[in-house]
């Protein structure tokens, strides 16, 4: 607990000194943000520490892999990612195919270049180890400023997207962006997704309530969300552990500061419910496809592979 009330104390901190920007700048200036590597460092960190991105990341190319059964074109959008660990075992679930692995494009959206080359490079290794056909495309961009048509999505190929954590992003409304005060960029956006006619599209996102317009609710909802978080760190590393700490400070206390010391455009972590964003999709031509008992299977082994006994969980999926 003392470590959940050190982050959110500087958060506040932070929003008090906004205030006096002059004042703020010099204090803030010798702690400024985790460059890029730190951030990517991070979220391997987090990924080995606590079991949640793993599990998803196993029910969402299960998914991948049923939607694309005897397709011999695939071609997979990565929306914000750069790290290579789950397109690693999708590589691994298309070689072992019993009709052989199809020919697989991964298209990975990122907006530092040096991360992409870094996923290509191990994927690519991989690919031709495992004697399955493919290419990378990396996409230069940030989500917010995403063209489309950059994706490149041919004819004849089966599409899947892929997007985790990195929706509630585009929540935020802001003045230049030439939509109507009732439109979010998320919503067109994901308009734009459907007119690329996938075969499937698996959404991972925090089931948290962060997006309200009032500071009070906002931070009596991250407080109780960060907390477990917290928790789980508490369970999965000792606390001396240097990677615990990197996903405290650059991972959980980035998302924190966010969340409670920046409003307007500023306020990239925008994490809503479950409800919400299916309603969004929902309203953007998507409709809902339950997670397989294949893909529940898959999740549970790679929990138990994780050694995973002291998390509980329910068992509704949607």
């Amino acid at each position: 607990m003392q470590r959940v009330a050190a982050a959110f104390a500087e958060a506040l901190a932070r929003r008090a000194l906004r205030a006096w920007p002059g004042l703020c700048r010099a204090l803030l200036l010798p702690r400024a943000s985790p460059t890029p590597a730190e951030v990517a460092a991070a979220r391997r960190h987090f990924l080995d520490l606590c079991p949640f991105l793993r599990l998803a990341g196993a029910a969402a190319n299960q998914s991948i892999l049923e939607a694309m059964e005897s397709e011999k074109i695939v071609h997979v959008i990565d929306l914000g990612g750069a790290d290579a660990t789950q397109w690693l075992e999708l590589l691994h679930l298309l070689a072992a195919r019993p009709e052989g692995p199809p020919h697989l494009r991964l298209t990975s959206v990122h907006e530092h270049k040096d991360l992409l080359s870094q996923a290509a490079m191990a994927l690519t290794k991989e690919a031709e180890r495992l004697d399955v056909p493919f290419q990378f495309n990396p996409v230069v961009s940030r989500l917010d400023a995403l063209d489309v048509e950059s994706l490149r999505v041919k004819t004849g190929e089966a599409l899947a997207i892929c997007s985790s954590l990195q929706l509630h992003c585009l929540l935020a409304r802001s003045p230049e962006s030439g939509l109507s005060p009732s439109t979010s960029r998320a919503d067109a956006f994901l308009g734009a997704l459907w007119g690329l006619s996938p075969k499937v599209m698996v959404v991972t996102e925090q089931e948290a309530s962060h997006n309200a317009a009032g500071l009070t609710e906002r931070f009596v909802e991250a407080l109780n969300y960060y907390a477990a978080l917290f928790d789980c760190l508490e369970v999965g590393a000792a606390r001396g552990s240097v990677e615990r700490a990197r996903v405290e400070r650059w991972l959980l206390g980035e998302e924190i500061k966010n969340i409670v010391a920046c409003d307007g455009a500023e306020r990239r972590e925008r994490h809503e419910r479950l409800e919400r964003w299916a309603r969004r999709l929902e309203g953007a031509g998507f409709g809902r496809v339950p997670l397989s008992y294949y893909a529940l299977l898959q999740a549970r082994r790679v929990a138990q592979g994780l050694g995973c006994d002291g998390f509980k969980g329910s068992s509704e999926v949607q």
